[in-house]
């Protein structure tokens, strides 16, 4: 659908200095402070980057270093992200093996053409209202720890007939899902008939057949759950099984009925109507780490799930309005079982 120009600059790198130690900053860590370790404002609407990668190592004043990367998003997903980061590491340490682990970078290409007939219908501005926040009402950034006990209290919560074995991300999703559903009919006069969750889906594994897990590009669909706010009584386990009915409609055989430019069409429709329509109330959890205080050009809402270092616990970092966030917070039956920004040991 797009296509990029490369200008054969490479990537970016910068140096920064810092006059704290490791230690100190995990002690009680600053989220609005993480962008400070980045070389560029993240997640914001740019159509030209200068560079598609971008790097800055920032000095710690006990001799560690932090690496902060920012990358193009319309040229990789997450995973080719990780994979590129991991095989760079890899080339520190002395070990090219990982080298063959890139893919032909045609192969997204081949699967998902380019659809320049369509360019003119891809509403760029709607696209850009519906993903990042406009104007005063803009994200803030909250981190959460689930601890293993935690989230064994909420996979029981979780589970039933049609989802006898929930899994962690399954349970917190269907958690914090119900106490959303509790926390915007309490605070609003006039709150909105549907809750939408959109997940991310690493289609790789998913495709028929298979596609390599280090395929280089953007391989990621969406799965939509629409949760009603009139069904008071909708249990965590009811979320769930909503939830696990979406995943389970990204497959093989369903992918393949996506050609192309059916799929980009399904994607603009979908976008366009979750926009245009006040009475949805739209989230969108990934597995992924993120970065600090959002500002004015972060993504509206997001509910991110991270390992925590601990064995078994989770992080969460969500990203929500300050007025929504202070709704969960303020939650007794959320903050039970969240615990808000602790240490980080190292």
């Amino acid at each position: 659908m797009f296509t990029i120009d490369c200008n054969d600059q490479g990537a970016s790198y910068t140096e920064a200095k810092a006059n704290f130690t490791l230690s100190q900053y995990l002690q009680k860590p600053h989220l609005n402070t993480l962008n400070k370790f980045l070389p560029r404002h993240p997640n914001i609407l740019e159509n030209d980057p200068d560079f598609q990668v971008s790097i800055q190592v920032t000095l710690l004043a006990c001799g560690g270093l932090v690496i902060g990367a920012c990358v193009f998003h319309r040229v990789v997903d997450i995973a080719t992200m990780v994979n590129f980061i991991r095989t760079w590491a890899s080339f520190c340490r002395g070990d090219y093996r990982e080298f063959n682990n890139f893919q032909d970078l045609s192969l997204g290409s081949s699967i998902f053409p380019q659809l320049t007939s369509l360019f003119g219908d891809y509403n760029m501005a709607n696209y850009g209202n519906h993903y990042f926040s406009q104007g005063k009402n803009y994200s803030v950034t909250r981190r959460f720890v689930f601890n293993a006990s935690a989230i064994a209290v909420l996979r029981e919560k979780a589970k039933s007939d049609a989802v006898p074995n929930p899994s962690r991300i399954e349970a917190l999703t269907g958690f914090i899902c119900k106490r959303l559903m509790v926390a915007v009919q309490k605070n609003n006069e006039k709150p909105p008939s549907l809750l939408f969750i959109s997940h991310a889906v690493n289609i790789r594994k998913r495709w028929d057949p298979p596609l390599p897990e280090n395929a280089f590009g953007n391989f990621t669909w969406f799965a939509a759950a629409f949760y009603s706010l009139s069904e008071s009584e909708m249990e965590v386990s009811d979320c769930v099984e909503t939830m696990r009915e979406a995943l389970e409609g990204i497959n093989g055989e369903n992918l393949k009925e996506l050609e192309p430019e059916r799929a980009v069409k399904k994607l603009i429709e979908s976008i366009g109507i979750i926009y245009e329509n006040d009475e949805v109330r739209d989230y969108r959890p990934v597995w992924v780490a993120h970065m600090g205080d959002a500002a004015k050009g972060r993504t509206m809402h997001q509910f991110m799930f991270i390992e925590g270092k601990i064995g078994g616990e989770i992080e969460l970092w969500m990203l929500f309005s300050e007025e929504e966030m202070a709704m969960l917070e303020n939650d007794p039956e959320f903050i039970a079982f969240a615990t808000p920004n602790p240490s980080i040991s190292i």
